[in-house]
């Protein structure tokens, strides 16, 4: 590997790996995505709110398997993906995001609906 490729390659994961500030448009459209499933009724929407939930308040709700990503389809996968990169490089849970515009998002009454109707069965 010369220098330039050297310089690339470290350029890349240190954007790759910088902390990011707030939620893009695209992560939006993926969470969003994923709460309309954890509402819904299919075969992937409890693991959905299973992930939702954790990710929200694993002592209380209890935690996701890996695992888990097995029973999903490539769309699911892919968004669920995405959202575990965004919590690796935020500090922010699901009723308080943090938008790249600076303001908030606030997902906590859907987080309430998908625990009503998750919960028990998680």
């Amino acid at each position: 590997m010369n220098d330039i490729e050297k310089q690339k390659l470290k350029n890349a994961l240190t954007k790759h790996f910088q902390k990011q500030q707030g939620m893009n448009e695209e992560q939006q459209h993926a969470l969003e995505a994923l709460i309309s499933v954890a509402k819904s009724d299919t075969g992937q929407s409890s693991v959905i709110a299973s992930f939702l939930l954790s990710w929200w308040n694993a002592p209380f709700y209890g935690g996701f398997g890996m695992n888990q990503l097995w029973a999903l389809d490539t769309t699911l996968k892919n968004n669920v993906l995405m959202m575990i990169d965004y919590i690796a490089n935020n500090q922010d849970y699901p009723d308080c995001i943090r938008q790249q515009n600076g303001s908030e998002l606030n997902y906590s009454n859907d987080l309430r609906l998908i625990a009503k109707k998750w919960h028990e069965k998680c």
